[in-house]
């Protein structure tokens, strides 16, 4: 019986495949895409490791050419262990060793339709060290056979229909990834598409004992802003215990158009731990929305130079934004 987990991994994988038939949403991308299908089809979703089923996974990250030529891969390996099989006697004791490698196998291509770590480094190597055993012994007693297998890859691949085909269909396949990329899987498409903000770098939301609100960047953390008014007020704490004698620089961009776009608003250096307003103009970005990117010098971890019990590496703290008219 299916856990309502597994299906719905399945179930997100279907549309991608739907959406992206020629291509997949790209290697590795299903992790990524699986949140914002689970948005679009209003699905709770938790962090996936996989889509749990191997077909699917290939089929959403690579389409269905994918899928045929996985398909096409596994009919070869099925067709080696016949072979390999029939070249080596039953008195053979290495025979053994090629029914636990078949077996492994067999029991891989069950495992990997329900298994949520198929991606995993270590079960991807014991996976081809089995087919490497397999293949292996296909090539005990065959040496007979070696002549004709040459002319019949001579055959195969001295076809220049074949190699231009080959060529053809490799540069479309990149050409339809390189167009998905930067269009409807780009970053700015998705983010406009299911309102995402980008908010990265940043730990959770914190209170001094005063009421001031605030949030540590670790080396660097972007947040998005809806620029309301001409002026911005940005406070800043940095609170490095050597400061003083090793004072903290921070760099202030604003990013427009996700990163295309990058303007240094100011460098600053930090040379004590007090909380400080910088104001900056920035008329001509009124109504608009743009990334404030913050960029610090070095951080510093209290667990490891104090003993206090955080073991975050922490750059500066960042206060609540503000807006106004003049400076």
């Amino acid at each position: 019986m299916l856990s309502g987990r597994r299906d719905l991994l399945w179930k997100l994988a279907v549309p991608m495949i739907k959406d992206y038939p020629l291509s997949g949403v790209g290697i590795g991308g299903y992790i990524i895409e699986s949140s914002n299908y689970s948005i679009i089809y209003k699905t709770p979703l938790g962090v996936p490791e996989s889509a749990e089923n191997y077909l699917l996974q290939v089929g959403s990250e690579l389409g269905l050419m994918g899928i045929f030529l996985v398909l096409w891969i596994f009919w070869e390996i099925m067709k080696q262990m016949k072979r390999s099989s029939l070249q080596i006697p039953s008195s053979d004791r290495s025979k053994f060793i090629l029914i636990g490698a078949i077996a492994g196998v067999i029991s891989f291509l069950g495992i990997i339709q329900a298994h949520t770590f198929i991606g995993s480094y270590e079960i991807k190597y014991t996976f081809w060290l089995l087919i490497g055993l397999i293949f292996s012994f296909g090539r005990i007693g065959a040496e007979n056979k070696k002549e004709q297998e040459k002319r019949i890859k001579q055959n195969l691949f001295s076809s220049k229909g074949l190699k231009i085909s080959s060529i053809v269909l490799i540069v479309l396949f990149a050409g339809v990834h390189l167009w998905n990329s930067t269009h409807s899987l780009s970053l700015k498409s998705r983010t406009e598409q299911l309102g995402l903000r980008q908010d990265f770098g940043f730990d959770k939301l914190e209170k001094t004992r005063d009421g001031r609100e605030f949030r540590w960047t670790r080396s660097y953390g972007g947040l998005t802003l809806k620029i309301e008014k001409p002026v911005v007020e940005i406070p800043l704490l940095a609170s490095h215990p050597d400061i003083r004698k090793n004072p903290v620089t921070v760099k202030i961009f604003l990013v427009k158009d996700f990163f295309k776009k990058e303007k240094l608003l100011d460098e600053i250096i930090l040379k004590d731990s007090n909380w400080k307003t910088y104001e900056y103009s920035i008329s001509e970005e009124v109504n608009q929305e743009v990334i404030l990117l913050i960029k610090v010098s070095r951080t510093w971890n209290p667990l490891k130079t104090i003993g206090t019990p955080d073991p975050r590496n922490l750059g500066v703290a960042l206060g609540r934004i503000k807006f106004k008219d003049k400076i």
